[in-house]
């Protein structure tokens, strides 16, 4: 998905994918889920990445005097002013500059019909174009999108919280109107493990992942005057709402430069040629370590926190037979598997049963064990338990006859005083 933006002090619409808009609107230090609304309000367009430009200029109306836009590479600082509303700039700073696509407005000078060459006048320069069919359409008036919208992104998410989110994204991508389809975009970027969703603002009631995981994650530290923001929550029992505050603060000001090393760390990853991650539960998380210390010799590895559940390792090179030997290796060695168990057995024989087939790492949650190992070791090792589970069951079944039988019978004798 690309977002056009309109900036008149260079008359022309400036082209950023979805992730460069994301990266102008959001902070490092903003918290995990964060949303941009009512972009109806001001002169965007957006283009799906699947959507070819259907808006070809008549070869007919390239006439000296007419105008056109033009596809052209322009130097610029854009900037986001916080907290106001959205509104990209153009500083007159002449550091951190990027080079961004620009669809300028420009005069047709002269159009050479021999050589297929159009000369232009974009502001006070003078622009050839080569490729017309490409790099040429109608002008376009600025204007408002026909229905608002918003932007979601959400900095860290489970595995299992984007399987729900997906499951409720698919059966909107199956019932909207067909006019809105072109607004609808969900990319996860498994590295990151960051999700951008962009969707008609009207049919956000659809998703009640969004709600829960915004109860779940807003924070209280958060400036409320951004308009952009869902911020606040209610304060701890015993403490004031200004402790609360003062404290958010000060331990959001100590780990802001950890959150923008992290980003910049992922995003250097991402530069990679080869790259994969794996998501483990975090009981794991402290073995981790020493164990990827042994395999990846040849590569490198990052460790990268998601919630309180969950953890990602990321494995990353740019020699593919280096990087599939090791990633290879590591998949088919610590797989991980969550086991749900009875919890009257003991936790003695799980152990033992782990260690007669191999497995290398066992955990225990509430009513379920997470092991680590080989597939086949682990399949061996689920079988151990689903037998122990069944004979368990069957001792408990004939033990609760037993006591029944034994307490009728106990019954009976009281009842006619025998001895």
């Amino acid at each position: 998905m690309r977002i056009e933006y309109f900036l008149r002090e260079i008359n022309g619409w400036v082209c950023l994918d979805i992730e460069e808009y994301i990266n102008l609107n959001f902070r490092a230090d903003d918290s995990k889920i964060k949303t941009i609304k009512s972009l109806q309000n001001i002169p965007i367009r957006i283009i799906n990445d699947n959507e070819e430009n259907s808006e070809k200029t008549n070869l007919e109306n390239l006439i000296s005097g007419n105008y056109v836009e033009a596809l052209i590479k322009k130097e610029l600082n854009l900037t986001v002013n916080f907290p106001k509303k959205i509104n990209i700039t153009i500083p007159s700073k002449e550091n951190n500059k990027n080079i961004y696509d620009i669809w300028a407005q420009s005069k047709i000078i002269s159009y050479d019909y021999t050589n297929n060459i159009l000369f232009l006048q974009y502001n006070e320069e003078l622009i050839l174009i080569e490729d017309i069919f490409n790099k040429i359409r109608p002008l376009s008036k600025p204007k408002r999108l026909e229905y608002d919208i918003s932007i979601y992104y959400i900095k860290k998410l489970s595995n299992a919280e984007y399987d729900k989110f997906k499951l409720e994204y698919e059966i909107l991508e199956n019932n909207i109107e067909e006019e809105k389809k072109y607004l609808l975009y969900q990319n996860y970027d498994s590295i990151k493990s960051s999700l951008i969703f962009v969707c008609p603002k009207d049919d956000i009631i659809n998703f009640n992942f969004l709600k829960e995981y915004e109860d779940k994650y807003k924070y209280k530290y958060l400036n409320n005057d951004d308009t952009n923001a869902n911020s606040g929550i209610t304060s701890r029992s015993g403490r004031s709402e200004e402790s609360d505050k003062n404290e958010s603060k000060s331990r959001i000001s100590k780990i802001c430069n950890i959150i923008i090393d992290e980003d910049y760390i992922l995003s250097e990853i991402n530069k990679y040629e080869y790259k994969k991650s794996f998501v483990y539960n975090s009981l794991f998380q402290k073995d981790a370590e020493k164990v990827l210390k042994n395999i990846i010799k040849k590569n490198k590895f990052y460790i990268t926190y998601i919630d309180g559940e969950e953890f990602k390792i990321i494995i990353y090179g740019n020699n593919e037979n280096d990087f599939n030997e090791e990633t290879n290796y590591f998949e088919k060695e610590y797989r991980i598997r969550e086991i749900k168990i009875d919890p009257y057995i003991n936790r003695t024989e799980i152990i033992d049963s782990s260690k007669a087939t191999n497995i290398k790492f066992i955990y225990f949650g509430k009513q379920s064990v997470y092991v680590i190992g080989d597939e086949k070791n682990i399949s061996n090792f689920e079988a151990v338990i689903n037998m122990n589970e069944m004979y368990l069951k069957e001792f408990q079944r004939s033990y609760k006859e037993k006591n029944s039988i034994q307490k009728q019978l106990t019954d009976f004798k009281n009842e006619y005083k025998i001895k």
